[in-house]
């Protein structure tokens, strides 16, 4: 590949990281300002320039005998069976339309799960990975101003996204817990690209950005991730041994418990309208998240090989509940009161009457998907997909060098632990494979080798 075409390809790589953070088409619905232009990007991105790299290093051959005379690794054979199998599982749903493109209301389908992948794969060539690194370390800073400003009671893309649905913070991200997931990962993940060298101001920017973005959004899942993974820093440098580890656990628990009132006693003198955080506390929301995991769970086993498809829970959600769940899992969600009887007519569809009495009022309560990535897979892809995704997770864990293991685990901990409780958003999840893409050029990990045999 020449060098003019390497720094061109390395400047769309570079453009796209940045396009999946700050992207927006200004519309009103937020499905449309937010997630359908990144997805293009992403969909148009994954093709072309996967096929552009392809062909610079195939250097005419085709494909076959490309790969004839490369030897693979097993990391890259099981994400292409990865990809392979969620296109399998989902040729096979009820819905297949938005098993591969997604609901209306996401439209994270497994079409944008498989281009993941392969941006993971794309990414794991990159070359001029100190540049990105100052790109995210940045974007992180500026998107946590935004999401101060709005946490104070301004909105300065609200002429752009009118949506009642839509909460603080959602400037470029989406909802408040969707940015919580985003900060999420980013806050560890200098850790990792700053294994072997000395931090600079661009690590504390990135990771003290990421850190205080988690405790200004208060979000459950994402602030244990972070607090896991800072917990595994401090065993991993020995303690007292690295006082950086200590002073940046602190801060971060600190940040967790001052942060979020501080901003809304601000907002307030201000005379704005303060914004809403969920306490740490509630368990509402984590008993509709059980009730999710059991229906998720009953419709794996019902189609154990090749599941229902991406994006489809919602249509199957209460046909594996009982009356009773149903009805509590409705009540939970749409905020019924516990007086009110609940009459759940059909799939996503109920009614109550209101004040127990007169007039019943129509409702509609669907989840596109169970709340955790496991029970998603088990639920999209069956337990042959389940067990894919979890092999394809133990085999890029072990394909970095036992030096860099621990600090990858550490660094890029979080966001899957906050998808314990949340979901793949379009907004949020081809960052992620970026990151992991880099980490493995960072480590320079190859993903084939030259094979032996002589070339015809």
């Amino acid at each position: 590949m020449g060098d003019e075409n390497l720094r061109v390809l390395n400047i769309v790589m570079y453009l796209f990281a940045a396009l999946t953070i700050f992207f927006i088409f200004p519309q009103k619905n937020f499905v449309s300002t937010l997630y359908l232009p990144r997805l293009y990007i992403l969909y148009l991105f994954a093709l072309f320039v996967s096929i552009t790299l392809f062909s610079f290093s195939s250097k005419g051959l085709s494909l076959y005998e490309y790969f004839r005379h490369k030897k693979t690794t097993f990391l890259l054979l099981i994400c292409i069976s990865y990809i392979v199998w969620i296109n399998i599982a989902d040729s096979m749903s009820f819905l297949p339309g938005y098993a591969f493109t997604g609901s209306e209301y996401l439209s994270f389908g497994g079409l944008a799960l498989s281009s993941c992948l392969v941006v993971m794969l794309i990414y794991s060539k990159f070359i001029y990975i100190n540049k990105i690194i100052s790109l995210f370390s940045f974007s992180t800073l500026i998107v946590l101003i935004i999401s101060f400003i709005e946490a104070l009671g301004f909105h300065p893309l609200s002429h752009w996204i009118n949506n009642s649905g839509l909460t603080y913070p959602a400037v470029t991200i989406g909802l408040r817990q969707h940015l919580a997931g985003w900060f999420a990962m980013m806050s560890l993940a200098p850790l990792y690209f700053w294994r072997n060298k000395p931090t600079d101001p661009r690590f504390w920017i990135w990771m003290c950005s990421g850190l205080l973005g988690v405790a200004l959004c208060k979000n459950s899942g994402a602030t244990v991730g972070v607090v896991i993974g800072l917990f595994g820093w401090l065993i991993v440098s020995k303690g007292m041994k690295n006082l950086k580890s200590w002073i940046t656990t602190l801060f971060f628990l600190l940040a967790v418990f001052t942060i979020p009132p501080a901003v809304k006693y601000i907002g307030t003198a201000m005379g704005l309208q303060s914004y809403d955080t969920k306490s740490y506390t509630s368990t509402n929301t984590f008993s509709t998240r059980l009730l999710l995991w059991r229906s998720a769970l009953r419709a794996g086993v019902e189609h154990p090989i090749f599941g229902w498809g991406d994006e489809t829970f919602g249509w199957q959600v209460f046909e594996h509940l009982t009356e009773v769940e149903a009805q509590d899992l409705i009540r939970r969600e749409a905020g019924v009161p516990s007086e009110n009887r609940i009459v759940h007519s059909e799939g996503i569809f109920y009614s109550f009457p209101k004040n127990g009495k007169g007039k019943g009022k129509n409702g509609v309560v669907l989840f596109v998907r169970p709340h955790n990535f496991i029970f998603d897979e088990l639920y999209s892809h069956g337990f042959v997909g389940l067990l894919i995704l979890l092999a394809f997770i133990v085999v890029l864990v072990r394909a970095f060098p036992n030096t860099d293991r621990a600090m990858f685990i550490i660094g890029f901990l979080p966001y899957p632990l906050s998808l314990l409780t949340l979901f793949y958003v379009p907004t949020i999840t081809p960052t992620f494979f970026i990151l992991l893409g880099l980490a493995l050029a960072s480590s320079k990990i190859s993903l084939t080798r030259v094979s032996t045999n002589s070339v015809d």
